[in-house]
């Protein structure tokens, strides 16, 4: 699932939220353009 797009301005602030549940525990990873967001 894809989150809904934003436009932020140029050092400003994005959020975004997932939720998801399961067994064992799901791992939830946020990535743009293939790289790794942190």
């Amino acid at each position: 699932m894809r989150p809904r797009s934003q436009h932020v301005k140029s050092g400003g602030i994005a959020s975004f939220y997932c939720s998801a549940h399961g067994a064992p525990n799901p791992q939830i990873h946020w990535r743009k353009n293939g790289k790794k967001v942190t």
